[in-house]
C-alpha cells in the first residue's frame, strides 16, 4: 500500500523502489529484507529501524555503512540485553519516537559515506541504481538485464537496444523509443504508452498483443489498425507511408511555435493532465510559473467536500491507545490539511509492528521519499578521499550548500570513488 516502483514485494506499506521485501515500511532503494522500516539504501536486513547503506544486518538502529552485525544502534555494538534495553529506551512505538530518531538518522546519513553511483555487477554502465547490465548511459532505477541503451529510468528482467523510454520499460523488450510503460515483451514499441506484448506499434496508447498498429488506443487483440481503423496490410503499409511523409511535411506546431513532426512524442499540451498532475512533476519538479512558461499546463489542488473530523497532530501517540472507530474519521494532514483515512488492512499493518498512525497525507509520504533519492542528473565531482573525478547524482559544491574540509573535492556529503568506498566500507 502507498508505494511505488515494488517488485516481488509482500506486506510492503509507504515504500519507493524496493526489491524482495516483505513486511517492511517507510523503505527507500531497500532490496530482500524482512521487517525493515525508515531505511534506506539497504540490502537483506531484518528486524531493524533506520538503517542507511547496510547489508546483511539484524536488529541494528541507527546504522549507516555497516556489513554482517547484530545489536547495533548508532554503529556500536551491544549484547542483545543491552540492545533491546536502549530500543525500549527509543520508544520507536510512539510518533513523537519516531521523529527524534529520524532528526538523528538525518544526521547519520550526512556524515556517512556515499558511494558515488550504485552499481553492481555492470560493464560499462553509467547511471544510478543499476543492476546486472552493460553498455548503458543515464540508465537509472533499473534491475537486471540492461543492455545498449540510453535514457532509460525503470525498469527489469531484460531491455535491448532502446532510447529514451520508462518508467516501465524491460520485461524482454527490444527496440523501444520514446515511451514509457512499454515494458512487457514488447518489439519496436515506438511513441507511445502502456503497449504491452506488441510488436511495431507507432504512436499508440493502451495497446496489448498486437502488431503493425498507428495512432491507435485502448486496442487488444489487433493487427493492421490505424485510429482503430481496421485495414488489411497492404492497406496499412500504403497509408502509414502517406501518414508519415504528411508528419514530416506537416507537423503539428504547438503554442510556442515548437514542431511536432515524425519521430517527436506526443506535444505534452495535448495531455489530459497539467504537467504537476503527472509523474514529470516528481522527477523533474516547476514551479507554476516555469511550467507556464514552459507551455505545460498546470492545475490546482481541488479536493472533495470533507468534513475533518480529526487534526494529525491530535492521533494517539501509540497504535495500542487506537480502536477500530479510527476508520471512520476523517484525518487532516499535520503538512499540507489534505483530508486522508486509515484502512482496515494498514491498521492492522501498524497493530501487527507496533508502528504509531501517520499523521500525514499518502502523497506528502510519498513527496518526502521522493526527496531522499537524488535527481536523474550525472554529473561531475571529486571523491571526498582522493580527489579522483568520478561521475555522481549527488550535487556538486555550487549547489550543495557547504563543501567538504578541502572544497575541490566535492559537495557535503562524503562521496567515494569504488576504490575508497570499498576500502572503508569492507
Amino acid at each position: 500500500m502507498y508505494s511505488n516502483r515494488q517488485f516481488h514485494s509482500k506486506f510492503t506499506h509507504d515504500s519507493y523502489i524496493c526489491f524482495h521485501t516483505e513486511y517492511c515500511y517507510e523503505n527507500v532503494y531497500c532490496h530482500g529484507s524482512n521487517k525493515l522500516f525508515y531505511s534506506r539504501e539497504c540490502d537483506s536486513c531484518i528486524d531493524s529501524y533506520f538503517l542507511y547503506d547496510c547489508r546483511n544486518c539484524s536488529d541494528c538502529i541507527l546504522c549507516t555503512n555497516l556489513r554482517h552485525k547484530s545489536f547495533c544502534i548508532e554503529n556500536v555494538q551491544y549484547t542483545r540485553e543491552e540492545y533491546l534495553k536502549k530500543k525500549q529506551e527509543l520508544a520507536l512505538n510512539t510518533r513523537d519516537g519516531v521523529e527524534k530518531v529520524r532528526q538523528k538518522f538525518e544526521k547519520m546519513h550526512h556524515n556517512a559515506f556515499h558511494k558515488h553511483l550504485q552499481l553492481v555487477n555492470t560493464t560499462n554502465v553509467k547511471g544510478d541504481h543499476v543492476y546486472n547490465s552493460r553498455n548503458a548511459s543515464h540508465i537509472f532505477d533499473f534491475h537486471d538485464g540492461a543492455e545498449n541503451v540510453k535514457f532509460v529510468h525503470w525498469g527489469n528482467d531484460g531491455l535491448k537496444d532502446s532510447y529514451d523510454v520508462g518508467p516501465g520499460c524491460g520485461d524482454n523488450s527490444e527496440l523501444g523509443y520514446e515511451g514509457l510503460s512499454t515494458g512487457v515483451k514488447n518489439y519496436k514499441a515506438i511513441l507511445g504508452s502502456t503497449i504491452w506484448y506488441s510488436q511495431n506499434i507507432w504512436y499508440s496508447s493502451m495497446v496489448s498483443n498486437s502488431h503493425d498498429c498507428f495512432g491507435c488506443v485502448e486496442m487488444n487483440k489487433k493487427q493492421y489498425c490505424i485510429l482503430n481503423k481496421q485495414y488489411t496490410k497492404e492497406e496499412y503499409e500504403n497509408l502509414v507511408r502517406k501518414i508519415v511523409e504528411h508528419m514530416k511535411t506537416m507537423p503539428y506546431i504547438d503554442k510556442k511555435g515548437r514542431k511536432y513532426g515524425f519521430g517527436e512524442f506526443f506535444p505534452p499540451e495535448i495531455s489530459p493532465f497539467a504537467y504537476n498532475e503527472t509523474v514529470a512533476q516528481d522527477y523533474f519538479p516547476l514551479t507554476k510559473n516555469e511550467a507556464e512558461r514552459m507551455g505545460y499546463r498546470w492545475r490546482e489542488y481541488q479536493g472533495g467536500q470533507y468534513v475533518k473530523t480529526i487534526k494529525g497532530k491530535d492521533l494517539p501517540q501509540i497504535i495500542a491507545e487506537v480502536d477500530d472507530s479510527i476508520l471512520e474519521e476523517v484525518i487532516e494532514c499535520e503538512a499540507t490539511g489534505k483530508p486522508f483515512k486509515i484502512l482496515e488492512q494498514e491498521l492492522s499493518f501498524y497493530r501487527r509492528f507496533d508502528l504509531p498512525l501517520p499523521s500525514i497525507h499518502p502523497d506528502e509520504r510519498h513527496n518526502r521519499r521522493l526527496k531522499l533519492r537524488n535527481p536523474m542528473i550525472i554529473r561531475k565531482r571529486k571523491c571526498y578521499m582522493c580527489g579522483k573525478e568520478v561521475d555522481t547524482t549527488y550535487l556538486p559544491v555550487s549547489e550543495g550548500g557547504p563543501a567538504s574540509p578541502n572544497a575541490s573535492q566535492g559537495g557535503p556529503e562524503k562521496v567515494l570513488c569504488t576504490e575508497d568506498y570499498n576500502k572503508q566500507i569492507y
